[in-house]
């Protein structure tokens, strides 16, 4: 601004013609309009989903035959440095019928030079599960791993710190407001000073142009007591129901302990988590319930999937030959995963859940993909549907800049 404002000086505008002053000032609107660019990215992505659901006799008091369409996420992203040691973002959703904020945060710089230590403030996602960290535009299903998901949202308010101890150990500490699973909670000091502390730690050993393995482990506690906690259990679709819900009138020492693994070897990537929950229900005991998901993917036509880092989840696939380019027909890959989620506490016996979904994704070009795949939900033990399954067959197209 300043410089601009210099240049301005210099330039006394108001003794040349007419003519002159409107080019200048059109080379002063084209130059500032540069510099804004400059300074902030935009971002955005569509992602537009069709399914249909089709449960056996067994789970039709669940939900009868259902299908449809449904925009799943319209998302428009800005962010930039507005300095060398500030950072910032800020990504607007307007997906499933709604406005949503996603990310709205400042990441400031603590260790000059150095990537030791950087500081997280606003709305963003908790450093926990791969899945969640990964961003939707690289996860391998539509639907993500819902017996890990069940436990909390992906992103809440608060405050983090984060960085690399050695170039191959990274760690992130945070402090977040509590609230329960289903919807965000107010949070009344008076009767429920509980918070939340997420703390990950993450090693990549091996780091190489097309192969990489990231392990990582992660525990999540609560500080205080909480109400209205709710875990609610789903089928990987935005097309089927919740068949698992419990929900936790006050809870006492929330705990939350996982594991992550994720490599990739050439096409060959592979992925799994498993979390743990315990805590205490006042009046109704202990609870320890958990659940995990193994899922794996190979690409057809001899892509790789890169490794953005440990903190963050893994960049696009960049097909070698994008479709109708030289005759190239883009990037098949071909998915599946199995997951597996014991609800049943002493005090909640609320069923079993395992999941199995494959399918196949084709990404005509770096930026846009076509999913296909079909998911097969086996509920058994539940307190209020007898053991049964379903099928659901969906697909996604979305494109992304």
């Amino acid at each position: 601004m300043i410089c601009l404002c210099n240049h301005l000086a210099n330039r006394p505008i108001l003794m040349k013609p007419l003519q002159s002053q409107l080019q200048y000032l059109a080379q002063v609107a084209v130059f500032s309009i540069a510099t804004i660019q400059a300074q902030v990215q935009w971002h955005g992505r569509l992602h537009v989903d069709a399914g249909a659901y089709l449960p056996d006799t067994a789970l039709d008091n669940a939900r009868e035959a259902t299908a449809g369409m449904e925009i799943r996420r319209i998302r428009l992203t800005a962010k930039g440095n507005y300095s060398s040691s500030l950072k910032y973002k800020i990504s607007v959703d307007f997906g499933k019928g709604k406005v949503a904020i996603k990310d709205a945060y400042l990441d400031f710089k603590v260790c000059p030079n150095t990537d030791h230590a950087r500081l997280r403030i606003g709305h963003f996602k908790e450093p926990y599960r791969w899945d969640v960290l990964n961003s939707s535009n690289q996860i391998l299903l539509p639907g993500r791993p819902e017996v890990t998901g069940a436990f909390g949202k992906e992103r809440n308010a608060g405050i983090m710190v984060y960085g690399y101890l050695t170039p191959k150990v990274a760690y992130q500490v945070g402090a977040f407001r509590n609230y329960q699973a289903g919807a965000h909670q107010i949070v009344t000091l008076s009767h429920n000073p509980s918070v939340i502390n997420t703390n990950r730690i993450a090693v990549l050993p091996l780091k190489k142009s097309s192969q990489w393995i990231m392990a990582a482990g992660y525990f999540r506690h609560q500080i205080g007591q909480g109400a209205n906690y709710v875990v609610k259990v789903g089928t990987e679709s935005l097309f089927a129901p919740k068949l698992i819900s419990l929900a936790i009138d006050t809870l006492r020492n929330g705990r939350w302990i996982g594991g992550e693994l994720a490599a990739s070897f050439g096409p060959l990537y592979f992925q799994s988590e498993y979390i743990a929950f315990s805590g205490q229900s006042v009046g109704n005991g202990n609870i320890n319930i958990g659940g995990g998901y193994v899922q794996m993917a190979y690409i057809l036509t001899g892509e790789h999937r890169p490794i953005k880092s440990a903190l963050s989840g893994v960049k696009a696939i960049a097909p070698k030959q994008s479709w109708g380019k030289s005759g190239g027909w883009g990037a098949w890959e071909i998915v599946g995963r199995y997951s597996l989620g014991d609800f049943r506490a002493t005090a909640y016996p609320k069923g079993a859940l395992s999941t199995l979904s494959v399918g196949i994704n084709w990404y005509p070009y770096a930026k846009a993909r076509i999913m296909l795949n079909y998911v097969r939900p086996m509920l058994s033990g539940s307190d209020k549907y007898s053991d049964g399954t379903a099928h659901i067959i969906q697909t996604r197209f979305m494109i992304f800049f």
